[in-house]
C-alpha cells in the first residue's frame, strides 16, 4: 500500500524522535520523520486544500507531485491510494508537456474546486506564464512553483540573467499577493538533485548541473523578494536520499519514487498550514 500508512505506522520511529537525538538526520533507513515528528493525515492535507483552487507549475517533477496529490485529495474511502495507482504511469503522465485539471470534492458540500497541473519546465516559461496569464491565475488560491531542473541540466548559460529571472518572478508574484482581493498563498519548491551515481561518462555535467541547482536553491533561500512567498525547502528533506543505493528513486535520473513525493506533500501541506496559522494569530492580535 501507499506509503502514508506506512509511515504513520512507525509509531516507534516517532516515540524514538521524542527521546534522543537523530544526529540531524530526517530519515531511519527509508523511513521520513517529519521535523517536527508528526505526518499529516490524508484528511488533514484534504483540509488544507479541498477548498481551495490549486496551481501547480513547472515540469515532470512537478507534474507527478500534481498527480499524486490529486489522488490523495479525491481519496473518499478509508483505505490509502495504492502504489500501484501512485505510481502508475497513466496517472504520472497527466497533462505531459500540456496541462490538466482534476475536479476535487468540497468538503463544504458546495461542488468542487480544482487542482491543476501546468507544463513550464524553464525559468522563462514560467516568467512568461505568470505574466501573460493573470487572468487565468485569478482562479486559483494557491500557487506551487517546482521547476529547476530543465534550466540547471539545458538552458542557463548566464547565470546572472538566470539570477535576474528568478527576482523578476519572485517580484511579480509578491505583488500579485498583495494586489489579490481573495487571500493568495504562493509556495516555492526548491529544487531537488540529479541522481549523480547514474550518469557514468559526463561526471562534469553532472556536478554542473547539480551546480546550478545548488546556485538556485540558494539564492531562493536568501533572496531579498520572497515577502509573502512560502518556500518549501523540500531539497533539505530528500538530500540524503538523493544519490546512489540511498536514492528514493524513480523511473530517470530526475525523477524520484513515491516516497520522495509522500515527503513534498508532506512538506508543502505542513508549510501551507503553518502559514494558514501564522496569519490567524497575527489578524486575531
Amino acid at each position: 500500500m501507499f506509503c502514508f500508512t506506512q509511515l504513520a505506522n512507525m509509531k516507534l520511529y516517532i516515540l524514538l524522535t521524542s527521546l534522543m537525538v537523530v544526529s540531524n538526520t530526517t530519515w531511519i533507513g527509508q523511513t521520513w520523520i517529519p521535523p517536527d515528528g508528526r505526518l499529516l493525515t490524508i484528511p488533514e492535507i484534504q483540509n488544507a486544500y479541498c477548498n481551495r483552487s490549486t496551481i501547480i507549475i513547472g515540469d515532470s517533477l512537478g507534474r507527478r507531485l500534481t498527480a499524486q496529490l490529486a489522488l490523495v485529495l479525491k481519496n473518499t474511502d478509508t483505505k490509502d491510494v495504492s502504489t500501484h495507482d501512485v505510481e502508475a504511469q497513466k496517472n504520472l503522465a497527466q497533462g505531459f508537456h500540456s496541462h490538466h485539471t482534476y475536479s476535487i470534492p468540497s468538503l463544504d458540500g458546495r461542488g468542487c474546486k480544482k487542482l491543476t497541473f501546468f507544463w513550464a519546465p524553464m525559468i522563462e516559461d514560467v516568467k512568461h506564464f505568470i505574466t501573460k496569464k493573470r487572468s487565468f491565475l485569478e482562479e486559483y488560491h494557491i500557487i506551487i512553483l517546482a521547476f529547476g531542473l530543465h534550466d540547471a541540466q539545458h538552458g542557463t548559460t548566464n547565470m546572472t540573467i538566470f539570477i535576474q529571472s528568478i527576482d523578476t518572478i519572485l517580484l511579480i508574484l509578491t505583488a500579485e499577493i498583495k494586489r489579490r482581493v481573495h487571500p493568495l498563498t504562493v509556495i516555492w519548491r526548491t529544487t531537488p538533485f540529479l541522481d549523480q551515481s547514474k550518469i557514468k561518462n559526463n561526471k562534469e555535467r553532472l556536478y554542473h548541473t547539480n551546480g546550478i541547482v545548488r546556485v538556485l536553491n540558494n539564492h531562493i533561500r536568501k533572496s531579498n523578494y520572497t515577502n509573502g512567498i512560502i518556500i518549501s525547502d523540500v531539497v533539505k528533506h530528500l538530500a540524503s536520499k538523493s544519490h546512489g543505493n540511498e536514492r528514493v528513486a524513480g523511473d530517470t535520473i530526475q525523477h524520484f519514487n513515491n516516497i520522495a513525493r509522500t515527503v513534498q506533500i508532506q512538506c508543502i501541506t505542513h508549510a501551507l498550514l503553518y502559514n494558514a496559522a501564522h496569519s490567524l494569530a497575527l489578524v486575531t492580535k
